[in-house]
């Protein structure tokens, strides 16, 4: 953000400052990313190549999938109800998609607090 933190007009506080710049960058992320795809689908269309836009569509919402999943499986597991962690143990794929949260922490921000809190300390400093 620091590149980015121009001074915006009625806004004093640096936390809506950065608020604002967050939002402006995600928009123009995805309006960005909206264009590629749209270019890319229409490439795809052109060169009646739509059965690889499909199969890389259906490779990238299973990744969504199952990295929405695990953050599911971690969010329950953390809760501090026994009924809550018995579901999670009896669980079928609850082990694998625990152990997938691995990737998930990773990606976590250092300056959330509550990865410390979640995983016991056991994260990247």
């Amino acid at each position: 953000f620091g590149t980015l933190d121009w001074p915006i007009p009625l806004v004093d506080s640096d936390g809506v400052r950065q608020f604002v710049i967050f939002i402006l960058i995600v928009g123009a992320a995805s309006i960005g990313g909206w264009m590629l795809c749209r270019a890319v689908k229409m490439t795809l269309s052109i060169l009646m190549l739509g059965w690889v836009d499909r199969g890389a569509g259906m490779a990238i919402g299973l990744v969504v999938g199952l990295l929405a999943s695990a953050a599911i499986a971690l969010a329950v597991n953390s809760i501090p109800v026994d009924e809550a962690q018995q579901v999670v143990e009896e669980s079928l794929l609850a082990d694998t998609l625990l152990d997938a949260t691995t990737l998930l922490r990773g990606l976590m921000p250092s300056e959330f607090d509550v990865k410390s809190s979640l995983f016991g300390g056991a994260g990247r400093a």
